[in-house]
């Protein structure tokens, strides 16, 4: 998934991952563990969340605790990030999930009349960088 990605695009960059700067969270506790990890004391300065509500939770988190974004910690999400919802613009991924489902239903109707192959396809569509306050 997007922490593949991540992992692997640090790799092709020549830059190191350390684990323990890694905030592992899942929707249902995403503020609970952005409070652990924000009391950890992790040396960051920036902050991938790997969707929209994490990105917002981490920037009601920062602005609770006095974190100046992107000054002390620059915040980047991926998907849709809508305006208003915070008083602060996200920078964000955008990724087109309309035309992920549109490819994974042509794939899936194509599969009904061909065997199963082993082979996995490698669809590749243009996501785009909207850089707002937060980075």
């Amino acid at each position: 998934g997007k922490y593949q990605v991540f992992l692997e695009s640090l790799t092709h960059l020549g830059l190191s991952h350390d684990e323990k700067r890694n905030c592992h969270a899942s929707i249902q506790n995403v503020e609970e563990s952005l409070q652990r990890f924000l009391d950890s004391k992790a040396d960051v300065d920036a902050l991938l969340a790997l969707n929209y509500k994490m990105a917002f939770a981490f920037a009601r988190e920062a602005k609770h605790r006095g974190i100046r974004l992107p000054e002390d910690i620059a915040l980047l999400g991926f998907g849709i990030c809508e305006t208003g919802i915070t008083d602060l613009p996200i920078s964000y991924v955008k990724v087109p999930y309309l035309e992920f489902g549109i490819e994974a239903m042509k794939r899936l109707s194509s599969s009904k009349s061909k065997p199963i192959q082993k082979k996995r396809d490698i669809v590749i569509l243009k996501t785009e960088l909207i850089l707002r306050a937060t980075a």
